[in-house]
């Protein structure tokens, strides 16, 4: 039961961190040819969404912790290995 907890906060937390990333994808062909004036002016409409930043370093550590509760299950423990690293990716990549 544990680990269909964890699995399922895992999804649910990875889902809402990822949700500013798709929405400047999904963006970005409306405003990448912007004069860096009005880019700047548009970028404002995410100022209220820096809180779901918060969600990168809680899907690190739900993503290890699903890591360490399926270790004995091979194909499990890498995919939530992978994920957590991909997670860090993310976060570096960031703040490079």
């Amino acid at each position: 039961m544990t680990v269909r907890v964890v699995q399922f906060l895992a999804i649910i937390i990875a889902a809402l961190a990822l949700i500013p990333s798709g929405a400047h994808l999904a963006a970005l062909p409306n405003k990448i040819a912007l004069p860096q004036a009005d880019y700047f002016t548009v970028q404002a409409i995410y100022y209220r969404w820096a809180f779901l930043g918060l969600f990168w370093p809680v899907a690190i550590v739900m993503n290890a912790l699903l890591a360490v509760l399926v270790r004995s299950q091979s194909a499990p423990f890498w995919l939530a290995v992978l994920a957590a690293l991909c997670f860090i990716l993310m976060l570096v990549i960031f703040f490079v």
